[in-house]
């Protein structure tokens, strides 16, 4: 029943409607890919629903933790909130999933600057430096 009720809140225009009631159906099923459409959904509405689209993409993540795109969709989000630390936590599981991504580790690094984490934005950068990517360094460069 409540997936009929969100497609044709769909329908009908109330994205932010839909994306909460999908949440709620998305946590009882413990169904990751359905909360990031319930997040994409919050972020589609207008006006944005935020508070749905974090609450989904945590569960998500607690769901999943090694979920690239899940990581990457909640650690943009946090960024947005100016919430840096958390955004750290999901760039820390991030260059753990994928440990040769020098962009998760260089946004890794940034959000501990931004959270006021100097030497733990040092000792990524620190790493960064040792490594001979050629493309790390253009980038840098």
């Amino acid at each position: 029943m409540k997936q009929l009720r969100v497609h044709l809140l769909r329908k009908q225009g109330d994205l932010g409607a839909a994306a909460l009631l999908l949440l709620e159906l998305a946590t009882d099923l413990a169904d990751p890919e359905l909360l990031k459409l319930a997040a994409h959904l919050a972020l589609t509405a207008k006006p944005r629903r935020l508070d749905v689209a974090l609450s989904a993409l945590e569960t998500a993540v607690i769901l999943r933790d090694d979920d690239i795109e899940t990581n990457e969709l909640l650690a943009n989000a946090y960024v947005q909130l100016n919430g840096f630390a958390n955004a750290s936590e999901c760039y820390a599981r991030l260059r753990a999933a994928a440990p040769g991504n020098w962009q998760f580790a260089l946004n890794h690094a940034s959000c501990h600057s931004l959270a006021n984490e100097p030497q733990d934005a040092l000792d990524i950068l620190d790493g960064l430096c040792e490594g001979t990517d050629a493309l790390m360094e253009a980038h840098l460069l």
